[in-house]
């Protein structure tokens, strides 16, 4: 079942996505919501091919986002490495971000970068 050519732009959408990605052998499936255009949080779900977790934050309106989807990956990965539970992780990860975005680095110009040290240094 190919993904491709096919949007992906409501939750009920994202559910499906994460259904057909888990048929096609991912134990765990992350779908994140921050490109969502409407509301007032941003919603990312995690399916493990019994039920969904949703996981939401304010939404921060800011123009230093950049890099947030990989900051997300790369954090769940390591909380993975760590031994965490896939929720746990995903959790973890949403804070890390939202902390990231809620302290940015105010550099550059256009879409900025997060602030990776914001989490230790402002907490969740």
């Amino acid at each position: 079942e190919a993904l491709t050519g096919t949007a992906i732009r409501t939750m009920d959408d994202r559910r499906e996505a994460a259904r057909r990605l888990h048929r096609m052998g991912a134990r765990y499936v992350v779908i994140k919501g921050g490109h969502d255009d409407d509301g007032e949080e941003t919603v990312d779900l995690l399916y493990n091919g019994d039920g969904f977790s949703y996981f939401k934050s304010k939404r921060i309106d800011t123009r230093h986002t950049h890099g947030t989807g990989c900051t997300f990956a790369a954090a769940i990965a390591a909380e993975l490495a760590k031994g965490r539970h896939p929720a746990d992780a995903v959790a973890t990860a949403k804070a890390f971000v939202q902390s990231a975005i809620a302290y940015p680095l105010g550099i550059g110009q256009g879409h900025g970068p997060t602030n990776h040290w914001a989490y230790r240094q402002y907490g969740e």
